[in-house]
């Protein structure tokens, strides 16, 4: 892990709760700390929080895959490769 990220757990509308990391404190980062995000806020969902494979996804500029910084695409491609996660988008 090159870079450690802020977290938070927030309560879910429908149900059980949603946990949300990167907060802030990383202005810049490359595609590989963004997948090193994923995967820790993945682990941390299921292991500390209890969420059961939990679904994990990029927040961007828009749906499109084409959009947003080169670092979040760069990251969304290595994370659909990954089958340990259950990548949504």
């Amino acid at each position: 892990i090159e870079r450690p990220a802020l977290v938070t757990v927030l309560p879910h509308q429908q149900k059980g709760k949603t946990v949300v990391l990167d907060l802030g404190a990383n202005v810049d980062c490359d595609s590989t700390m963004l997948v090193q995000f994923a995967v820790m806020g993945a682990v941390l969902a299921e292991e500390v929080v209890g969420i059961a494979n939990p679904r994990v996804a990029l927040l961007n500029i828009g749906e499109e895959e084409m959009k947003g910084l080169g670092s979040i695409r760069d990251a969304a491609a290595v994370l659909k490769t990954l089958p340990s996660l259950n990548y949504i988008g």
